[in-house]
């Protein structure tokens, strides 16, 4: 079974919170963190993991259940670097396909990279580096 695990992009603050799964009746575990990932700072975020889907001020970006080469977590609005071994070359942005899109198929969820799709259950790009996510480093696309 695959991990489920988010993280999520304050749109005010400009800042990524990670783990915002583990949310629940206001114990807040949300790390806040630089595009480093260096820890800023434990502040309290959204009373449960359900605020962060209804509030209009979080982005909510889902683990892959997949490593880059390096051993990266992979997640949803990440921007990966094909070391050009396989079809591709140059960048590309991590997206989820739900079930329902016809570009999946068999009724399965998905996460798209490059040209290829992935369902976190096995079979991993392995060609592919985490350089920077979508929001903190839009200049890489």
């Amino acid at each position: 079974m695959r991990e489920i695990r988010f993280r999520a992009w304050n749109i005010p603050e400009q800042r990524m919170a990670l783990d915002v799964h583990l949310e629940y009746d206001t114990i807040t575990v949300t790390r806040w963190v630089d595009a480093d990932e260096n820890d800023l700072s434990d502040i309290p975020c959204e009373e449960s993991f359900g605020d962060y889907l209804t509030s209009e001020d979080w982005v909510v970006l889902q683990y892959t259940g997949m490593g880059d080469k390096n051993g990266t977590a992979i997640y949803e609005g990440d921007i990966v670097k094909h070391d050009g071994s396989g079809a591709l070359s140059g960048t590309s942005v991590v997206k989820f396909m739900p079930a329902t899109s016809t570009q999946a198929g068999h009724g399965e969820s998905f996460f798209q990279v490059g040209l290829s799709f992935f369902d976190g259950y096995g079979r991993e790009p392995k060609n592919v580096e985490v350089v920077g996510n979508i929001y903190e480093n839009p200049d890489l696309i």
